[in-house]
């Protein structure tokens, strides 16, 4: 019943025990079935910790597939698959290397920086949260650095840390048209069409509103478009 605005941004969770040591500091306090956590470490429905789990490998996070599935499921624009020839091999891990530090190094050519500086550019706001969906503040010895630098909505946003970015995406156009678009392609089980074009900016005006997300999805399925 809340806003896509929430969806992305809020610092309340549900009360899991399962999840309470993983957690850990990041818990403010537990209301009830509601848990508050630090809304400087914990942003909406993308610092979750099994979503972070779900986009990171055994051990290891990854900026690139973070933020790769950011821009294909928030903003529609996932970048294309890297030319041929073109190597997306890491180099061995360097002891005292971070990640942002190998990634930074591997993909300043420019043929991987074209795709890439706004993949990592959005994913490396997520480094405070570790492989598994914990936080942390140092890697390998080193303070961690998320800030990141991406376009939204054909403007240059620079942002730090992952509760900054979920404001942005939070309050972005682009995102709410996005997220518009593939509930009309989920719900009408078909892939995304030009003939749903003419009701998707009234649901992505719907998701931002007082009614929310609830309210783009009763507005769909009862519109003339749908019936």
């Amino acid at each position: 019943g809340q806003s896509l605005e929430a969806l992305l941004t809020t610092s309340e969770t549900a009360v899991l025990p399962e999840l309470t040591a993983l957690y850990g500091s990041d818990i403010l306090s537990d209301e009830g079935e509601r848990r508050k956590l630090d809304p400087t470490l914990r942003a909406g429905i993308l610092a979750l910790p099994g979503v972070m789990a779900a986009l990171a490998h055994a051990e290891a996070t990854s900026p690139s597939v973070r933020g790769y599935n950011v821009l294909k499921s928030f903003l529609c624009s996932p970048p294309p698959p890297p030319p041929a020839g073109v190597s997306v091999t890491l180099p061995e891990v360097e002891e005292g290397v971070t990640t942002r530090e190998r990634l930074e190094a591997h993909f300043s050519e420019p043929a991987c920086n074209s795709c890439h500086a706004a993949m990592d550019g959005i994913g490396f706001t997520f480094e405070k949260i570790d492989w598994l969906g914990r936080s942390r503040s140092e890697e390998l010895g080193k303070p961690i650095d998320d800030s990141a630098s991406f376009e939204l909505d054909d403007e240059p946003v620079e942002v730090e840390g992952v509760s900054e970015m979920a404001a942005a995406l939070g309050g972005s156009e682009d995102v709410a048209t996005c997220i518009a678009r593939q509930w009309t392609s989920y719900g009408a089980g078909m892939p995304d069409q030009e003939a749903a074009a003419c009701i998707v900016d009234d649901l992505a005006t719907r998701a931002t509103g007082e009614g929310g997300l609830r309210e783009m999805i009763l507005a769909f399925v009862t519109s003339d478009w749908f019936r």
